[in-house]
């Protein structure tokens, strides 16, 4: 094994470690949730900030040796291109060659199929080059995937529901003038009786 492909070993073996680590923090952070729920429930004020504190430090570290690993794979790939690379660039001057002394002696059927390796090696350096490119993520990229899950979230039948919810007003206004509508001809046709009733007695 070359010194770029024990490299690229190492690299995807650190990469790994860094991931099972993100992951054992993950674990701890949710065995501390769950110390936090039971020492509120218990009403131990002080203890539930304590397990808050180190549940917040493993989220942490878990998020930081999760990028970590994503680095590395980064630097990873860019090997595995150089390997990848240096495997076409051998070819090419192997071909380049061969194609010299076919010139040389003007061996038209022998510079034919030099040449038809050498479209060959530089198709696969292309499409080398194109899959190691689509291969990073840009940033856009990213940004869109995020903004499809929050969105997926948004959606989800609960919120829905929720967001109907916020959305219906009652008419208090209009519920609190209808009764006083009403309220009024009945105040008024009391008031008439009464009226009537002491006119008859005076009269």
């Amino acid at each position: 094994m070359g010194g770029l492909e024990n490299q690229l070993f190492q690299l995807k073996f650190t990469s790994k470690q860094l991931q099972k680590q993100s992951k054992r923090c993950q674990k701890e952070e949710l065995q501390e949730r769950v110390k936090v729920k039971k020492a509120l429930e218990g009403g131990h004020t002080e203890a539930a900030q304590i397990y808050a504190e180190n549940c917040i430090r493993k989220k942490n570290e878990s998020l930081s040796l999760l990028r970590l690993s994503s680095r590395v794979d980064g630097v990873a790939s860019r090997v595995q291109t150089a390997i990848t690379m240096r495997s076409v660039s051998s070819s090419m001057s192997s071909v380049v060659k061969n194609m010299e002394k076919s010139m040389n002696s003007m061996d038209l059927e022998k510079l034919a199929g030099v040449l038809d390796k050498f479209e060959s090696q530089v198709e696969s350096l292309d499409l080398q080059e194109q899959t190691m490119t689509s291969m990073a993520p840009e940033d856009e990229q990213v940004d869109q995937l995020l903004q499809q899950m929050i969105q997926s979230e948004e959606d989800s039948p609960a919120l829905s529901q929720l967001d109907q919810l916020n959305q219906l007003q009652v008419p208090t206004s209009n519920l609190y003038t209808t009764n006083k509508d009403k309220a009024t001809p009945n105040k008024d046709t009391n008031d008439d009786i009464l009226e009537k009733r002491l006119q008859a007695l005076r009269g």
